[in-house]
């Protein structure tokens, strides 16, 4: 992944400061991410889809479930944020259009 440590500086309980880092930079990091994930799904194979997560390899919220449910619930997760965003865009737009009034 380009510039591994750059997520550090976006971590819980950091400033969150990415001040100087240019945009192109964030979007590789998180491009690369992506990239890297549809890689080894595309590579995985059923046994490995189906592996259960043992205590130690992830956060005690994964463990005993297979890499597939996983993968599930992360979109799922994903949209559940996905919602929230859209929210906040939706007010910001009415905050806008109620300012210019």
């Amino acid at each position: 992944m380009k510039n591994s440590d750059m997520g550090e500086a976006y971590a819980p309980g950091t400033s969150g400061a990415w001040d100087g880092t240019l945009l192109e930079e964030i979007h590789k990091y998180y491009d690369s991410g992506e990239y890297e994930f549809l890689e080894w799904v595309g590579k995985a194979t059923p046994d490995e889809l189906a592996r259960v997560i043992q205590e130690g390899e992830a956060p005690p919220f994964f463990v005993g479930m297979a890499i597939r449910k996983l993968i599930a619930t992360m979109f799922t997760h994903i949209n559940y944020h996905t919602g929230h965003l859209q929210s906040i865009h939706k007010d910001w737009l009415k905050g806008q259009a109620e300012a210019r009034s």
